[in-house]
């Protein structure tokens, strides 16, 4: 008997400390993301940069896989 109620409670304590932590993270709505009050235009053109580059060419971003196919 005294097993199965320490299970049951801990059980319980692990529901409860989940509720919690997902309430306090903002899961239920209750906060809004911070991304959300601050948006940021994007100041520069993403096609410019260096990963488009390596995309445009088809290079590998594993530099391992780079330094074996050399």
């Amino acid at each position: 008997m005294m097993r199965t109620s320490a299970l049951v409670f801990a059980a319980l304590m692990t529901f409860t400390a989940s509720g919690f932590s997902m309430h306090q993270a903002g899961w239920f709505g209750g906060k809004t993301p911070r991304s959300a009050e601050t948006p940021q235009a994007r100041t520069s053109d993403p096609l410019l940069s260096e990963a488009a580059l390596r995309y445009r060419h088809n290079q590998s971003t594993n530099w391992r896989l780079v330094m074996a196919l050399r």
